[in-house]
Formats: C-alpha cells, structure tokens, sequence
C-alpha cells in the first residue's frame, strides 16, 4: 500500500457522514445525561449542606427535617434508574414504535392461547 492509498483511507474515514440513527443516539444520550444531572444535583447540594453542617448542634426539629430531606434526595437520585423506560418512551420516535409492536405481539399470543 502506498502512502496515497493510505491517505485516502484515512480521509475516508474522518469525512464519515452522520447517519439519523446516530443523531438519534445522541439525543437520547443527551436527555439521560440532562435528567441524571438535574435528579443528583440535590443529593449532591445535600451532602454538601450535611457536611458543612456537622459539627453545628442541631435540635430535634433540624434533626427530623435533615433526616426527611436525605429521604427526599436519596430518592431523586434512585428515581433516575427508573426513568430510562419513561424517557426513551418520550424521547424516541422508534422506541415507541417497538414498544407497540411488542405489547401487540403479546397481546396476540395471549388471546390466541386462550382461544
């Protein structure tokens, strides 16, 4: 091979092309790094918050209303886990496409086994 070839390979495949799947994968990327921040962001304002206070005396009140908002933001940061479904749904055109063809391939199956 000589080094004209290997030239041209190599702008062959910088110029590469975006296709509408990809575009596609980066959106959906986008929308689950964008909702993992913005459902971590308390929990790490929170831990924050609880370490700049620690060593302050706190009365049962503070104690009760700490202890309610670690509850609150723990579950914030879970709730991302549980929203990938949700937001692929909402996200993505094809996701929901396949999600319609799945349920109604079930649904079939199952009335034609009760039939």
């Amino acid at each position: 091979m000589n080094d004209n070839q290997y030239f041209l390979r190599i702008v062959n495949t910088y110029s590469r092309k975006y296709t509408n799947k990809d575009y596609h994968l980066i959106r959906l990327c986008f929308f689950q790094v964008i909702v993992f921040i913005l459902l971590n962001l308390p929990a790490a304002s929170y831990s924050l918050y609880s370490y700049i206070t620690r060593m302050n005396i706190k009365t049962i009140n503070h104690l009760a209303i700490d202890s309610f908002l670690n509850a609150i933001v723990s579950n914030l940061a879970y709730t991302h886990c549980a929203l990938t479904f949700y937001l692929y749904t909402m996200t993505s055109k094809k996701f929901r496409k396949e999600c319609y063809l799945i349920y109604f391939y079930i649904q079939r199956r199952l009335i034609n086994r009760f039939q």
